[in-house]
């Protein structure tokens, strides 16, 4: 009886997929510097965002529905991704920028309605509330990598764009702001200021909403 009562219930999100993709994003933080003196740093890049892209969409494919229209916007955008290599004008840049962008606001979108849509705090929703975190920052260094495509010289920085803007995005994203990287341009001083604002919100909006769900769950146990 008592089992039953204490008994998570896993079954509304499935195990293991928001901490997959939680792991692909860590090895990206974590594995990406260690190995830059032994690959180039763009190949590495590539090989981390790819393990994070497959990862998010094996996270949203709860259904054959959210599967078929997850691929649909996967597959050209992995082939883009590393056809970068081998195609450098600038117009397949952007394009591909774009689609890489479209892809993670996508798995963004999706992990979040699911997260709304529980009505019990476990460790795969509080999982997946990270990695949509996490996700913010890599969907914001797509949007400046497009800006610096279009307009070069939006942001004063130095050294490889994707890695600095990478890094960039996290470092507005939680509000650091070292001033190292620095935003010229209107826009990019504007999208800058968007990301900050974003994720101070979602930390307030998902405080609140697990706090909110945490309450009644404590009162009932108590009761």
């Amino acid at each position: 009886m008592i089992l039953k009562q204490i008994r998570i219930p896993f079954t509304q999100i499935r195990i293991g997929r928001f901490t997959f993709l939680f792991i692909s994003m860590l090895a990206l933080f974590l594995l990406r510097p260690l190995l830059e003196s032994y690959l180039g740093l763009k190949f590495l890049m590539t090989i981390f965002v790819t393990f994070v892209m497959v990862s998010g969409i094996y996270a949203v494919s709860e259904n054959k529905h959210g599967f078929i229209i997850g691929m649909i916007i996967f597959i050209p955008a992995i082939t883009m991704h590393w056809a970068q290599f081998y195609i450098g004008s600038i117009w397949f840049l952007i394009l591909a920028k774009s689609i890489g962008l479209v892809f993670i606001a996508h798995v963004i979108v999706r992990i979040s309605i699911l997260l709304f849509k529980q009505n019990n705090i476990t460790a795969d929703m509080i999982m997946a509330a990270v990695c949509v975190y996490l996700l913010f920052g890599i969907m914001w260094s797509f949007g400046y990598a497009l800006i610096e495509l279009i307009r070069p010289g939006s942001f004063n920085y130095s050294g490889d764009p994707d890695t600095t803007l990478f890094y960039y995005s996290y470092i507005t994203l939680t509000t650091v702001g070292y001033g190292d990287v620095v935003p010229v341009s209107n826009a990019a001083r504007s999208v800058a200021a968007l990301e900050a604002v974003t994720g101070q919100i979602y930390l307030a909006v998902l405080i609140a909403r697990l706090v909110g769900m945490y309450s009644p769950q404590s009162s009932n146990q108590d009761q």
